[in-house]
C-alpha cells in the first residue's frame, strides 16, 4: 500500500494518527510532508475548508494526502469561534473565551474536525466527525495543544490538558481517522 502523506508541520499529529490506525488495526502508515497551503475561510464549514486544502496539496504535491480542519462551536456564542479557531486561539488565546462564556450558563461546545483525502487529480474524500463537550471555568494546565486546557469531554471533570492521553479516546480526530482508515483499507484491498 502507498504511504499517504500528513500535511502538517506538526509531528505530534502524525504520531497520534499513526498510534490511532495501529490501535484500530488498521495497517495504513502515515508519513509526515511539513508543508504550508491555503486555507479559504470564506469557506464556512470544516468540511470545505479541508477538500479545498486536500484537492490543493494533493495537486501541488503529486502525493496522496491528508488534511485536516477543526472548528471549535460554543452553543451560547451562537458557534463562535467555528472555523476561526486557530485565529481566535491565536488573538484573544483560551483566556479571552473563558471571559466571553464568563456569564453564560450553558457552556456547551461542539468540537468537529474534517479530515480531507485527496490524489492528484481525483476529487478529495472527507470524512468528518464531532465530540461534544463543555467549557470550562477555569484554565486547565497549559499541556496539549488547541483548546486542551478549556474543554471537557464527555464523562469527565476535567480538562484534556489534566490528561491529554484522553484526547486520542474521545476526539473526533480518532472517528474521522477510523472512517478514513476503513474507507482506505477496502479501498485499496
Amino acid at each position: 500500500m502507498d504511504p499517504v502523506y500528513f500535511v502538517t508541520s506538526n509531528p505530534g499529529k502524525v504520531e497520534s494518527a499513526n498510534a490511532i490506525l495501529a490501535d484500530l488495526n488498521l495497517p495504513i502508515q502515515i508519513e509526515m510532508l511539513p508543508a504550508d497551503y491555503p486555507e479559504d475561510k470564506s469557506e464556512e464549514t470544516t468540511a470545505a475548508i479541508a477538500a479545498a486544502s486536500a484537492r490543493w496539496c494533493a495537486d501541488k504535491h503529486k502525493k496522496s494526502v491528508i488534511v485536516t480542519d477543526v472548528g471549535l462551536f460554543i452553543h451560547a456564542l451562537k458557534g463562535f469561534p467555528g472555523i476561526n479557531t486557530a485565529f481566535t486561539l491565536a488573538r484573544i488565546g483560551e483566556e479571552g473565551i473563558l471571559k466571553l462564556m464568563a456569564d453564560e450558563e450553558d457552556r456547551g461546545v461542539t468540537w468537529e474536525l474534517s479530515l480531507g483525502f485527496a490524489r492528484p487529480g481525483e476529487d478529495p474524500k472527507i470524512f468528518t466527525a464531532t465530540t461534544d463537550g463543555i467549557i470550562a471555568t477555569a484554565m486547565g494546565p497549559a499541556d496539549g495543544m488547541g483548546f486542551d486546557p478549556i474543554f471537557i469531554a464527555p464523562g469527565h471533570t476535567k480538562t484534556l490538558a489534566h490528561d491529554t492521553t484522553v484526547r486520542d479516546t474521545i476526539s473526533p480526530f480518532r472517528e474521522a481517522l477510523r472512517a478514513f482508515g476503513t474507507w482506505y483499507d477496502a479501498s485499496n484491498s
